[in-house]
């Protein structure tokens, strides 16, 4: 069998939440999600066993380079702290590099900013949503998706975590496949080769609940209720659409 090579596109700076070993608002599960380095984070979405033996991830920060052109078998796009509407210089080099990927056949798939930076690489709009997302939900799949190569072998609703300020607002002629109930535009497909989903399927949470506490009086100041949020996150068994990660490589390595 062939073994997958994914680049993963960062805009995270390493061991970003380092400062935290010793911060007594977090739980010792929150902390070691929290510090895992992202290549265990992407791992630990697999639960496929020759998938694990057979995938390896390579971490490319984008704030200092890209890859070189074609020289993996799949792109996976992760979370970042960044907003598309800022306008980097990096994010329109990364946009440029993305529209060229796609373009040649290359499977990509991208979560949340990443999701709307793919939109925004094809022209798409991405713009403020009407309130912050954080925390669980579901996923409401519709009939294009049981054409889908991907979500086809998904349930029509799934559960989640989010935590976003922006959407697609008008992904044109991409094809959408999902929505939720804060905003439309969840899931798009670009052809064949490419996915944007505004969930993040690489969260636990754990992780989901570490940001809360982190962002608390911001999300407070926002009219949402960090208690409300976390009690909901306690609730929760898994992110179900972690599932989507795995069928992503194994559609790569078939």
């Amino acid at each position: 069998m062939n073994k997958a090579k994914i680049a993963v596109l960062s805009s995270v700076k390493p061991w970003i939440f380092s400062w935290l070993a010793q911060d007594e608002r977090f739980t010792p599960s929150e902390k070691e999600k929290a510090l895992m380095s992202e290549e265990d984070v992407w791992k630990s979405t697999l639960d496929i066993e020759y998938l694990k033996e057979n995938t390896t991830f390579e971490i490319i920060n984008v704030l200092e380079w890209l890859p070189r052109k074609w020289a993996y078998d799949g792109y996976i796009l992760g979370w970042s702290p960044s907003m598309v509407t800022q306008r980097a210089p990096w994010m329109i080099d990364l946009e440029k590099f993305i529209h060229e990927e796609i373009n040649s056949g290359k499977s990509t798939i991208g979560f949340c900013f990443w999701h709307q930076i793919l939109a925004s690489a094809f022209g798409w709009v991405v713009e403020n949503a009407p309130s912050r997302k954080i925390g669980k939900a579901n996923v409401f799949l519709n009939a294009a998706w049981q054409a889908d190569t991907l979500f086809s072998q998904m349930n029509a609703r799934f559960e989640s975590l989010w935590s976003h300020k922006q959407y697609v607002s008008n992904p044109w002629e991409a094809e959408v496949l999902g929505n939720n109930d804060h905003t439309p535009n969840q899931i798009i497909r670009l052809w064949d080769n490419a996915w944007g989903c505004q969930f993040h399927a690489e969260f636990s949470k754990e992780f989901t609940s570490f940001l809360v506490k982190l962002m608390r009086e911001t999300i407070s100041s926002e009219w949402l209720s960090p208690e409300t949020i976390l009690s909901d996150l306690e609730k929760m068994k898994g992110n179900e659409s972690s599932k989507i990660i795995n069928l992503f490589i194994k559609n790569i390595l078939k």
